[in-house]
């Protein structure tokens, strides 16, 4: 932490790199997360690419060890998708 309590950036959020580099090399454990949890291949496909979308967009809030916060999404975005297609789950 930096003065007065602020949160110093992390190296996945000021630098590009590393953060494409770090949604790659996670890429097969959010695939294999989400394929656990959404039945059609298809929508898992989409439901991946929506958590990588996701995570560039709020890259400022990125640890610097992202896979915990990548598999919250996954999770979150599961969630959304299961309460679309079974309005039981709402």
């Amino acid at each position: 932490q930096r003065k007065g309590g602020d949160m110093a950036a992390t190296p996945v959020q000021t630098d590009p790199f590393r953060a494409f580099e770090a949604h790659v090399r996670h890429h097969e454990v959010i695939e294999r997360y989400v394929a656990n949890r959404v039945a059609d291949p298809a929508l898992a496909q989409q439901v991946v690419a929506a958590v990588h979308l996701e995570a560039a967009a709020r890259i400022a809030q990125a640890p610097e060890h992202p896979l915990p916060w990548l598999i919250a999404l996954a999770r979150h975005e599961c969630a959304r998708v299961r309460r679309v297609e079974d309005p039981r789950w709402a």
